[in-house]
């Protein structure tokens, strides 16, 4: 079938032809992605592991993208470690220097 592609982030089929009328709307990121929000998963797992983003800044980002959803194993791996990081609260510094 002409324009059907496979997404690179959750592996759906879906069609997209830039080419063909209806789909002249300039997101040429549809070439890999089926939709916005596997575009946006792919920009913060690539930013986290490119270490242009903290894994608590990635978990922020993707929490509200990813409920339900499924990705291929790459990426579901990658948005697993980032959604188990649970942050460590530091202790104050004042709470030590007075118990010195």
């Amino acid at each position: 079938m002409k324009g059907q592609r496979t997404c690179i982030v959750c592996g759906a089929t879906y069609k997209y032809c830039p080419a063909c009328d209806g789909s002249k709307d300039g997101e040429t990121w549809r070439f890999i992605y089926d939709n916005e929000s596997c575009r946006k998963v792919f920009n913060i797992v690539s930013d986290y592991v490119n270490g242009k983003m903290t894994i608590a800044e990635a978990k922020k980002g993707l929490t509200p993208l990813v409920d339900g959803k499924e990705f291929n194993s790459y990426f579901s791996d990658k948005v697993g470690e980032i959604l188990a990081y649970k942050e460590t609260k530091r202790r104050s510094s004042k709470r030590k220097a007075k118990s010195e």
